[in-house]
């Protein structure tokens, strides 16, 4: 067994506040950032439903999100993500924890779904600091979460069945948004004397 901590170096996102820039002229870099609405709980981001940031400064690449991180929700539902090429750049808030492994013995795409597992999501219910408005993970009890690393072969395989069963549940909300948008059509033009 191996601690998250052995596998990835962790660190919570940036506290957006702080390097906000208070006027339009002060802004220095503008940012696309992750958000809690942009964060699917399925396996992936939304990018419609991502921020601007404006910056009273050029922000840290450590707060920035790079191919091969695993980007986690610190609330509930503790979503993690596997960044990939497409969603590399995006600046990290607070309430997320990246997740940069330094191992070559997992992979981003297997570790996301790991920390997916009911099996795993126990643990985090059951470290999860409550007393505070939104009960939360501590970066402290994510590094502490254990985890049997199969062989690299055994990794790809989840890997590619987890990623066809994410298309499938993108391809199926596609479709449901399709279908309320045509039913609100539908029933707008009854509504309002149509046939």
């Amino acid at each position: 067994m191996n601690k998250l901590y052995d596998l990835a170096e962790i660190t919570v996102g940036l506290v957006l506040k702080r390097k906000e820039a208070q006027r339009i002229d002060y802004t220095r870099e503008k940012y696309r950032t992750l958000t809690l609405k942009g964060f699917n709980q399925n396996g992936w981001i939304e990018d419609d439903e991502l921020d601007l940031f404006e910056s009273n400064e050029v922000l840290d690449d450590k707060y920035i999100t790079k191919a091969g991180d695993v980007i986690i929700r610190l609330s509930s539902p503790y979503t993690a993500i596997s960044i990939d090429k497409k969603t590399e750049g995006l600046l990290i808030p607070s309430l997320f924890a990246v997740m940069r492994i330094n191992s070559n013995k997992i992979n981003s795409n297997f570790l996301a779904i790991y920390l997916n597992s009911e099996f795993v999501k126990h643990e985090y219910i059951r470290k999860t600091s409550f007393g505070v408005t939104i009960p939360t993970i501590r970066v402290v009890d994510l590094k502490e979460i254990s985890i049997d690393i199969p062989s690299k072969e055994k990794q790809v395989k989840v890997e590619k069945l987890f990623l066809s069963f994410i298309k499938e549940k993108q391809l199926n909300a596609k479709i449901i948004e399709y279908k309320e948008k045509y039913y609100n059509l539908i029933s707008a033009s009854i509504f309002k004397g149509g046939k």
